[in-house]
């Protein structure tokens, strides 16, 4: 019996592509990625050959989105994403699909969807509703340092709290460093050295 391939419906703009500028139309996409969006991407894709072609039989990403049904779109997607760091091979290796069609997906990621759970929204909770990149921003009680950052073991003041869908906090290092989940403390546990 054939293994069939379980799919991640991934949308576009809003989830890989950081759309804070907007529609701008069909070919332009103007934005940077969402930070970890292409190392989530290349994570869930088979490697192509000329990079040593690991295994994955994991789920496969496909990007569906607006841009999709369009050739326009798909050559402005993937240009942006070799920019962004994904390798060609990915495209000539017909490794990363971009169906015209919404796929049989066993999961869905979308920055504009409720997800279902059995309850139907009411007609406000519809017309409320934000995608995370357009959520106010946190109650600023919530923000005042400074904080103990336990992976890092040191105090962070708040200048370096960055907010994130939920309210989950992130700190930076630095620039040059991907943001990493941490414990957040009003202040240093008694055993550290702050």
């Amino acid at each position: 019996m054939k293994k069939f391939k379980r799919i991640i419906c991934v949308d576009f703009d809003g989830v890989i592509h950081s759309y804070t500028s907007g529609w701008q139309g069909v070919g332009v996409i103007s934005d940077p990625p969402v930070p970890g969006a292409i190392a989530w991407l290349k994570n869930h894709l088979q490697e192509p050959d000329c990079l040593g072609m690991s295994f994955y039989d994991g789920p496969e990403a496909q990007i569906y989105s607006t841009r999709s049904k369009s050739w326009q779109g798909r050559r402005a997607m993937k240009k942006w994403l070799i920019k962004h760091g994904l390798h060609r091979a990915y495209f000539t290796e017909r490794i990363l699909k971009f169906p015209k069609k919404k796929p049989t997906a066993f999961l869905t990621i979308d920055d504009r969807a409720i997800c279902f759970e059995g309850t139907f929204p009411t007609t406000q909770e519809m017309l409320d509703f934000k995608p995370w990149y357009k959520k106010p921003d946190p109650p600023q009680q919530m923000l005042k340092g400074p904080w103990w950052c336990k992976d890092c073991k040191k105090v962070i003041p708040d200048k370096r709290i960055h907010g994130s869908a939920q309210w989950g906090y992130y700190h930076l290092p630095g620039v040059s460093k991907l943001a990493h989940d941490v414990e957040w403390h009003s202040h240093p546990p008694e055993d550290s050295d702050e």
